[in-house]
């Protein structure tokens, strides 16, 4: 018995003496680029992104447009909303400071009233759109260079009230993100 122990062990010294030996090694040195190393993606989609692999495209907002798909009487007031999923997303890393700004420009149609609406998300905040979409962007997030990859998404909630008197009719207006580098 003493002696079948000791011929196992003698073979698995055998071998890994056999094969373990390393007759030249290579190597290849691998580094994060601290300087100007930037990659950002941002835009709408119908699903939230919650991280960098994630394709937006994939499962996201097929057309660059939405409709106030919902009508309600709230008092006097017709109230229209958007009650499909938007997501406005971004996805970055940096070695700088990044501002995603939201902004809006109100329904118009040629000769009507121009309508505002609301565009909401979490924590309370909000921007009602403007005539000019100039200086109405508020800050939906930014990226700190203390995060090495920044991912997320917030879902949007878009809201109207119809004035009286408007024409039953095609209205057009806009939602944008814009990025901004901190100075």
């Amino acid at each position: 018995m003493r002696r079948g122990i000791i011929f196992i062990v003698l073979s698995i010294m055998m071998v890994f003496s056999i094969y373990g030996e390393s007759l030249d090694t290579a190597d290849i040195e691998v580094v994060w680029p601290p300087e100007n190393s930037t990659f950002i993606r941002f835009g709408f989609s119908s699903s939230p992104v919650s991280s960098m692999g994630e394709d937006p495209s994939s499962g996201g907002q097929s057309d660059s447009y939405i409709a106030f798909n919902t009508t309600s009487r709230s008092g006097t007031d017709i109230v229209s909303s958007y009650t499909g999923s938007l997501y406005a997303y971004w996805q970055m890393y940096s070695n700088d400071v990044f501002y995603i700004y939201i902004g809006a420009k109100s329904l118009t149609k040629e000769g009507a009233a121009s309508i505002p609406f609301t565009v909401s998300w979490e924590g309370g905040n909000s921007i009602t759109s403007t005539d000019t979409a100039e200086n109405s962007a508020e800050i939906l997030h930014m990226y700190d260079t203390s995060i090495t990859a920044d991912a997320d998404s917030e879902e949007l909630t878009i809201q109207t009230t119809m004035p009286e008197g408007a024409v039953g009719d095609w209205y057009e207006g806009y939602i944008y993100l814009e990025l901004r580098r901190a100075e």
